[in-house]
């Protein structure tokens, strides 16, 4: 079963077609109890290099690798000749929450010890490109290890928000800084607006519903002249660092810094305990980072962890 789908019988009766959760087929995996599904991406993909030349099947078994063996998905196909790099059977997918990508990690071992080898295939977060779009990139080899990399919003993974913090000494309770309206507003920003939302999802209610910021769903938003950039659409942890409560939003709309080097927006929050609530405070921007400030009593601490032990 690919998807969950509802089917509707009558009036009175519906039928939802799910999942077993004990079910774990290949091209899936579960990260804190939510499926990552990459069957979508099952198809064949041609990477060439100025010197070697590659084909890749996503989710199966690959067509031309199959000359060589059966069950082959990964093989280099340089001058007509088929060295097979990876099995299907033998693959296996990794969550990287730092970097929000996938990776999926196979090999193919041989008769020979010298016949093994091992692929690494990064998919990497694009809200822009789909199934259909996906652009392979191919890496710097090394010796009987292949890494390749490809772009795809299937590569954007974004799991519910932990905003419960215990560090040595305090528990903080972050939920609070979700505001219910739907956004915040930051202040002090030079040009056009940002909206932003904690522990819980950005929703702007603007004449635009539909526009670059929703469809990526973005937890910070920059909105100037008719214009929506992404600021960061993924949570990274929460760190307390000198009495500061410190995040990242990751995984925004793509931009070039300042050595034209393709980067996506990202947003850094500092969270500061206050007696008053001031609000989210633009700070500074630089190219493809932007920074904000927030003073506010909901960033104290409410308890002593160590009297809790």
């Amino acid at each position: 079963m690919k998807e969950t789908r509802l089917e509707i019988k009558n009036n009175c009766e519906y039928v939802v077609y799910i999942m077993s959760p004990q079910c774990e087929p290949k091209c899936t995996t579960r990260i804190n109890e939510q499926l990552i599904d990459l069957r979508p991406l099952r198809g064949n993909f041609v990477v060439q290099s100025k010197e070697r030349n590659f084909s890749i099947t996503l989710c199966g078994s690959n067509p031309i690798c199959k000359k060589f063996e059966n069950g082959i998905s990964f093989c280099e196909t340089t001058n007509d000749s088929i060295i097979p790099l990876s099995k299907f059977q033998n693959e296996i997918m990794v969550y990287n929450k730092d970097k929000n990508a996938v990776t999926i990690r196979g090999f193919y071992k041989g008769l020979k010890k010298q016949d093994k080898r091992k692929v690494e295939l990064i998919i990497k977060c694009n809200w822009n490109i789909d199934s259909s779009e996906i652009t392979d990139k191919i890496l710097p080899q090394q010796t009987k290890h292949y890494k390749f990399e490809m772009e795809s919003s299937y590569g954007c993974i974004k799991l519910p928000q932990n905003c419960v913090i215990t560090n040595i000494f305090f528990i903080y309770n972050l939920t609070n800084l979700y505001n219910r309206s739907g956004y915040l507003q930051v202040s002090n920003v030079p040009n056009g607006n940002i909206y932003l939302n904690i522990c819980g999802p950005l929703q702007l209610k603007l004449s635009n519903p539909k526009n670059n910021c929703s469809n990526s769903f973005s937890q910070v938003c920059e909105v100037n002249n008719g214009n929506y950039i992404n600021k960061g659409s993924i949570l990274s942890k929460f760190e307390v660092v000198d009495d500061f409560i410190k995040t990242t939003f990751i995984s925004g709309a793509n931009c070039k810094d300042s050595d034209n080097r393709s980067r996506q927006h990202n947003t850094h929050v500092e969270l500061s305990c206050s007696k008053t609530e001031e609000g989210p405070k633009f700070v500074r921007s630089e190219i493809c980072d932007t920074f904000i400030n927030w003073n506010t009593p909901l960033a104290c601490p409410s308890y002593v962890s160590i009297l809790l032990r």
